[in-house]
């Protein structure tokens, strides 16, 4: 909104407009010359005239955009033309407005009233905003319902009731669905091969041992396997450096939980995206692809590479 000085003497009256008025006017004037010759730098630098000369900026007045539309190089023609039609519009507006103001000096009020109404035409209303997915299924069951009913109260009401009702069915659906996955998750974590992990009885191998014992699972097929020696190596290997307190009896996300915490970010991510595929694959007994298999195996050796550079508090060695 524009924020022009008031008056020192509100009840005086004066033939011509203040100097704020004025200044707003010469700028919409300019603005309206540069866009008859379609200069959009011009209009642009025209623009934030009339912005400064209004007390306001840009934002408050909704150019914003045509100023960065007309001063983006990336602009092409056709979207620097109707920047240009769009500024000269407004400053006709604005102008129009600021010419059938009263011959004494308005008010601040008055002003804001007058800019309030051509920013509220037409032309400068801001675009709808979109429905959601849920507010459209809504409103296409009433227009069904209207169809078939009309607009008799008793439809209207019997309408509404049974959009509800579709809502609370769909949406007990969706939970059931969601209590489905998990049980089934769970199921298949307690059901899961745990002689897999040795290390969980006794002692724990060392992480070259586990890698080799990886790299021969992985010729033999058995990628799934392979998989788990990989991801149990960099664990144990994270133990040894004193990144992560590993326990084999715990879930994966309970000793991911332990690294310290100033370890790199770039360790972290690394782990947590192989853990969600490690569980995929281990619990869940979901296939692996080889070329899936050759991307976690990497993620897990750039974790190792940067633990072993890495002390416990996250501190570079020298």
């Amino acid at each position: 909104m524009l924020a022009l000085p008031r008056p020192a003497d509100a009840s005086s009256t004066r033939a011509e407009p203040d100097a704020s008025a004025r200044g707003v006017a010469g700028a919409c004037a300019r603005v309206i010359a540069a866009a008859d010759r379609h200069e959009g730098a011009e209009v642009a630098a025209y623009l934030r005239q009339m912005a400064a000369a209004s007390g306001s900026s840009l934002e408050e007045l909704e150019l914003d955009g045509i100023v960065r539309a007309l001063e983006s190089p990336a602009s092409g023609g056709a979207r620097r033309s109707r920047a240009i039609a769009a500024a000269k519009a407004r400053a006709e507006s604005l102008l129009e407005s600021l010419r059938e103001s009263p011959p004494r000096s308005p008010s601040e009020a008055e002003i804001r009233l007058k800019l309030a109404h051509v920013l509220a035409r037409r032309e400068f209303a801001a675009p709808p905003a979109k429905r959601t997915a849920v507010e459209a299924v809504v409103q296409w069951l009433l227009k069904v319902m209207e169809r078939l009913y009309g607009r008799s109260a008793g439809a209207s009401a019997f309408a509404t009731w049974a959009v509800l009702a579709v809502l609370a069915v769909l949406a007990a659906a969706s939970l059931m669905a969601y209590a489905s996955r998990a049980i089934a998750n769970r199921l298949a974590m307690a059901s899961c091969d745990h002689g897999a992990r040795p290390e969980a009885d006794g002692e724990l191998s060392a992480p070259a041992d586990l890698l080799a014992e990886a790299d021969r699972l992985a010729r033999e097929g058995d990628l799934r396997a392979a998989l788990e020696r990989s991801f149990v190596a960099t664990l144990v290997h994270l133990d040894r450096v004193g990144l992560i307190r590993y326990d084999p009896t715990r879930t994966n996300w309970e000793n991911l939980a332990s690294i310290s915490r100033g370890v790199p970010a770039s360790i972290r991510s690394r782990l947590a995206r192989a853990a969600r595929v490690f569980d995929r694959v281990w619990y869940g007994h979901k296939p692996v692809s080889a070329s899936e298999y050759s991307e976690v195996t990497q993620w897990l050796a750039g974790c190792r590479a940067a633990a072993t550079a890495t002390t416990g508090d996250g501190r570079e060695l020298t």
